[in-house]
């Protein structure tokens, strides 16, 4: 008898996604998931600085309040603009050109929304890849074992 192994259905690493009303498909591969993590880092690293801004001495004030309204509201797109932008830039590489914008003006023009969607896309990618590796573990701990007890290799 012959063994028929399909390696193509124990290895799931794609995902059919419904984003901005449309069904797309993204493969979670290492360069996904690098390209998020990167992004993300890179938003984080604006929230920083928008968190330092922000950031109340014990009197309550902050250096965001002691700017003028016109500065405040400079400040706050020059902060808002890149983290936008670098959102919009991962949609357009993983799921077509165009695609980043698209989905920004779904979501009603909402650059957290945009940047929470790659989150979850991430989140699932790494949950993908943490599922696979527990039934890999899973399916050697069955080989190697029977009831709990290591298999005689007799």
């Amino acid at each position: 008898m012959v063994l028929k192994l399909n390696i193509d259905e124990q290895i799931q690493n794609e995902a059919e996604i419904t984003i901005a009303g449309q069904n797309r498909t993204v493969a979670f591969n290492d360069e996904f998931r690098e390209a998020a993590i990167e992004t993300l880092a890179q938003i984080n690293e604006i929230l920083k600085d928008v968190d330092e801004l922000m950031k109340e001495d014990k009197d309550g004030n902050s250096k965001f309040n002691d700017l003028s309204v016109d500065e405040q509201k400079n400040k706050y797109n020059g902060m808002m603009a890149p983290m936008r932008d670098c959102a919009i830039a991962f949609f357009d590489r993983y799921l077509g050109e165009g695609s980043g914008q698209q989905i920004f003006e779904h979501y009603h023009s909402d650059t957290m929304a945009i940047m929470k969607a790659i989150g979850i896309l991430r989140d699932q990618a790494d949950e993908l890849l943490a599922n696979d590796n527990r039934e890999t573990r899973r399916a050697k701990e069955k080989e190697y074992t029977k009831n709990g007890k290591v298999k005689s290799k007799r």
